[in-house]
């Protein structure tokens, strides 16, 4: 990958003193960037982050009012700026400070006084990691669209099958001179309820299949109702069966709902897929549960699909892992998953497995709802 490709990219540089904000935009200049933003506090600097489409951060430490970890991790709170990469400048490399700043979310740090030729070649590894992140990305979203047309082929069974039903019923009805026009209304009733669910179905994918550039209001109990319906018939023909209990009390919270949907579809999915490997008489079970206390709205998803080993456990966020054997097994899921949970939702993902259980819990901090509640208006 061509580093030169790198000097385009906006870089926002945050620091309390003026003269060292102008002295790095002098030298980052020199290296041949140029898109260069300053502020002098971290208010300003979320101003400029509303407005400009920021590629990387370099965040002084020791600021007045809100210093530089409590910026940082305010950054990555925030969905539209948490894939932002950020390069911590400090004067004190202790071993506190290197830890509150990784804490917080810090991609790397540079320490003052600032080696100029460290600096250049930390900001081209952070942004040439962000740029094959990217990548990634973009592979899994072709993924996640292919699983999708799956999903919706699934869809398109039942109401086809019953359709292709009534036309055959028409067919003998008439060859036997038995078709009234009662039972012709009837049948063509049928054929227009159907057909209407196949176009409710495709209005639902194609909006699950857009990307959100605001947060908005959601009710989780809802939204985990309408992605279950989405792949019901799917579990049904594998005879899963889903337990849910909800907290009936649940506030709404703002998210990005199309994304939330097709990360709990991915993890169906995977579950359905676990269960395809065991046996066919043993009772399969998905167990759903939200709550809500002060800190988190929480949902958790458990089967008993044979559990993860100890080993895989640690690497199924890796991009690129997988346990399938087969050519479709990309192992970019729960990659993107993590991603749009933790960096785009400012949120929590994590991953337990205990004797033949696997359990998923998605948490969705309650203290950015008042900043995402802000933002999608």
């Amino acid at each position: 990958m061509n580093n030169n490709n790198f000097l385009d990219k906006n870089i926002l540089l945050i620091d309390d003193s003026k003269t060292i904000l102008m002295f790095l935009a002098s030298v980052l200049k020199k290296e041949g960037y140029t898109n260069l933003h300053s502020a002098l506090s971290a208010k300003k600097a979320y101003s400029i982050l509303k407005n400009k489409k920021i590629n990387l951060i370099l965040l002084d430490v020791v600021m007045p009012d809100i210093d530089g970890v409590q910026a940082c991790q305010s950054i990555r709170n925030t969905p539209e700026t948490a894939h932002i990469p950020i390069i911590m400048v400090t004067g004190d490399d202790s071993d506190e400070t290197l830890k509150k700043s990784f804490d917080a979310g810090a991609d790397d740090f540079t320490t003052k006084p600032i080696n100029f030729m460290n600096l250049n070649t930390r900001i081209k590894s952070v942004l040439s990691h962000k740029e094959k992140d990217l990548q990634i990305l973009n592979q899994t979203r072709y993924t996640a669209m292919n699983d999708m047309i799956d999903t919706l082929a699934h869809q398109w069974r039942q109401p086809l099958a019953a359709i292709s039903a009534a036309v055959l019923d028409i067919e003998i009805a008439y060859e036997l001179d038995e078709l009234t026009p009662e039972n012709m209304k009837s049948h063509l009733k049928n054929i227009n309820n159907y057909t209407q669910d196949l176009s409710k179905t495709i209005d639902e994918f194609r909006s699950l299949s857009k990307v959100e550039s605001k947060a908005k209001e959601v009710n989780i109990n809802k939204l985990l109702s309408y992605t279950m319906k989405i792949i019901s018939s799917t579990y049904m023909s594998q005879n899963i069966s889903l337990e849910v209990k909800e907290q009936t009390n649940l506030k709404p919270i703002f998210a990005y709902p199309n994304e939330l949907v097709r990360v709990l579809l991915s993890f169906f999915q995977n579950t359905q897929e676990a269960f395809s490997k065991v046996n066919k008489d043993s009772k399969k079970t998905v167990q759903i549960k939200t709550r809500q206390d002060n800190f988190y709205t929480t949902i958790s998803i458990k089967d008993n699909a044979g559990g993860i080993s100890k080993e895989n456990l640690l690497k199924v966020f890796d991009p690129y892992f997988s346990t399938k054997k087969e050519k479709n097994g990309k192992g970019l899921g729960l990659y993107s998953s993590k991603q749009a949970i933790e960096e785009h939702m400012g949120g929590k993902i994590s991953i337990f497995s205990k004797n033949n259980t696997t359990e998923v819990m998605i948490q969705l901090k309650m203290s950015e709802q008042k900043r995402l509640q802000k933002e999608g208006i």
